[in-house]
């Protein structure tokens, strides 16, 4: 790790919370759970019959309110109440707490996301999130479907390793069985080539296989999903609607699932790195962690740094031979405290992608304005034990092989 670099742990402002969280499994007589917006992106285990309180700081005099996202946790968790507590003070516009109080029915796991908005406007964007991973009776996250779902013949994929990454590339088809369910990729087995049956939605983070479509319009992904980085290439028949594309029935995909994503045959062969892109990555890292090797990484003259989908600023390729050129000087993202720089790597192995990737459990994040149409190449901690330790740093790659964005992202809401 260089020593003059920003290093950053990239610490959750609310660690503290979420890992005493963690390990709560029951509440018995002593009363329910109870998490707040600082515990967001917490995972919280609980037994059937346990009572779950979230508390989420209010102002209903701004026209702001939390409001339950749709989603299928209402299968093994029920909402009970729902009451505002007025603040203990006289102070004019001070906020109070709405407080949400759940029951754990069935077992099951999923996200409980709920959204601070003024339902009233069209379209109602939310000015907070929170989301929370629940687990009912230790059951399995990501969630797998309950059933026996159809068996499937495995292959066995090549690999590709360099001294710093692991490439896992897909085989051509071959003989896969039915198709699965898409949660039946998640069964522990790991990578192998298979067919799976879904439903494709394309948004702007990119395409994912869903298990279900959700009652929205446009839809959303229901229970399990995986992404599929070269969707473009297949013969579907899509519906569209405000920039989002969806099969109106369940469509069965070869293809190879490669632990995170699902890569189809038959879709863009782009996907797999390159050499040049096994290049970039070797060399950036090599310049993260020692100082040394930033003339080998093809910057373009100017260069965007960025958060998640947004650009914070625009550098001189002079300039990130020099660690603080990289520092974005945010107080906090996706509730981790700053500044944040992507030298601080917190790892010592990587993997590197091409294309649209998970957001650790969470889905694709798109790229920024302007830098749709570009190759994406990312690297990401493989030795993430959770998703408070994942991050991905992807570089946005011109027609002419360069550089031309860099940005930072980790896992929240």
């Amino acid at each position: 790790m260089r020593e003059d670099s920003v290093v950053k742990k990239w610490m959750p402002a609310a660690l503290l919370p979420v890992l005493m969280l963690v390990v709560v499994s029951s509440c018995g007589a002593d009363g329910p759970v109870t998490s707040t917006d600082a515990d967001t992106g917490a995972e919280i285990d609980l037994a059937i019959g346990d009572p779950l309180e979230l508390r989420l700081r209010s102002d209903p005099s701004t026209g702001y309110q939390w409001v339950e996202s749709p989603s299928d946790i209402g299968a093994f968790l029920t909402r009970v109440s729902q009451a505002y507590e007025a603040p203990d003070t006289d102070l004019v516009g001070a906020a109070g707490t709405e407080v949400f109080l759940y029951e754990a029915t069935a077992r099951g796991a999923g996200i409980l996301r709920l959204e601070y908005l003024r339902p009233f406007e069209d379209p109602a964007i939310p000015e907070r999130v929170v989301e929370y991973i629940v687990r009912i009776d230790d059951a399995p996250w990501p969630p797998v479907m309950t059933g026996d779902p159809p068996s499937t013949t495995t292959v066995a994929a090549p690999t590709t390793t360099s001294t710093v990454a692991t490439t896992t590339t897909p085989t051509t088809i071959e003989t896969t069985g039915p198709a699965v369910y898409v949660s039946a990729l998640f069964d522990g087995e790991g990578p192998r080539q298979v067919t799976v049956g879904g439903f494709v939605l394309v948004d702007p983070g990119g395409a994912r296989l869903c298990e279900v479509l959700m009652e929205s319009f446009p839809p959303q992904c229901g229970w399990a999903w995986v992404v599929v980085p070269n969707i473009e290439g297949l013969d579907l028949e899509l519906e569209r609607s405000s920039g989002v594309a969806w099969t109106q029935s369940r469509v069965e995909i070869a293809g190879f699932f490669d632990g995170t994503r699902f890569v189809a045959d038959g879709g863009s062969p782009d996907v797999a790195p390159r050499s040049d892109d096994l290049i970039l990555t070797e060399a950036f890292w090599s310049f993260a962690t020692t100082g040394d090797g930033s003339e080998q990484i093809p910057f373009a003259g100017r260069v965007d740094l960025g958060l998640g989908d947004r650009i914070y600023r625009t550098v001189t390729s002079d300039e990130l031979t020099e660690a603080e050129a990289w520092v974005i000087d945010e107080e906090e993202f996706r509730a981790y405290s700053g500044p944040f720089s992507a030298l601080g790597l917190d790892a010592q192995r990587y993997v590197t992608t091409v294309g649209a990737h998970p957001r650790c459990a969470g889905p694709p994040v798109p790229a920024p304005d302007g830098l749709t149409d570009l190759r994406r190449v990312s690297m990401q901690n493989a030795e993430a034990t959770s998703c408070l330790e994942w991050w991905t740093i992807d570089f946005f790659v011109d027609q002419n092989g360069e550089v031309v964005a860099v940005t930072l992202d980790l896992y929240g809401p």
